[in-house]
């Protein structure tokens, strides 16, 4: 998960504890661009009700500002009718690594980069050695990260950790004997550096 995507999920699961998607490689419905869940830069609050739609929409756009990107409600399109998507500042860009692309992102000022930053208060870096353990494992089961390589043993939770997890509860479950909610619990306590893919 994106720096800027962890502090208001941290958020709305504080205040409001609701569902939250984050990460689903893929592209945009009827277009050939990536969505920006395909770099865990976007977040869908999960609600049916409108009015709540409405409200979380405002509260997000007024506590986070020039930070978010998008914020899309029902009264976007039919197919938010049961959630918002907020993505935030800086973009992915281009073919995200998930597909086999390299990692670029474009900052509002128009700026490109490689690494995903933040400036907003709350952003956390955590290296934890249940991750390094998680990623040891990980490796000893053949998973690779979204750019086809071994993970770096660091502790730190980014999106190649993220991609190689996806696919390897059950080779986790053979090698470490750790759960998919184990595997859950560490993914939870952790966030992505904002030096970039790990």
């Amino acid at each position: 998960m994106t720096p800027n995507v962890r502090v208001v999920v941290d958020y709305v699961e504080d205040e409001y504890g609701i569902p939250i998607g984050i990460y689903k490689c893929r592209r945009i419905a009827g277009s050939q661009a990536y969505s920006q869940h395909s770099w865990s830069n976007a977040a869908d609050c999960y609600s049916e009700e409108k009015s709540f739609q409405d409200h979380l929409a405002d509260d997000l756009k007024s506590k986070f500002g020039d930070y978010i990107r998008n914020v899309l409600t029902w009264r976007y399109n039919s197919a938010h009718w049961n959630h918002i998507h907020v993505d935030m500042w800086p973009k992915g860009l281009y073919t995200p690594p998930c597909a086999g692309g390299a990692l670029r992102v474009k900052h509002e000022d128009g700026t490109r980069g490689t690494v995903f930053t933040s400036d907003l208060e709350g952003v956390e870096v955590v290296a934890s050695m249940q991750v390094e353990d998680l990623q040891e494992a990980l490796n000893d089961a053949g998973q690779l990260g979204a750019d086809g390589k071994p993970l770096t043993v660091d502790g730190i939770w980014g999106p190649n950790s993220h991609y190689a997890t996806v696919g390897g509860f059950t080779a986790l479950e053979a090698k470490a004997g750790l759960t998919e909610d184990e595997v859950n619990a560490l993914i939870a306590q952790t966030t992505l550096v904002p030096g970039g893919i790990r």
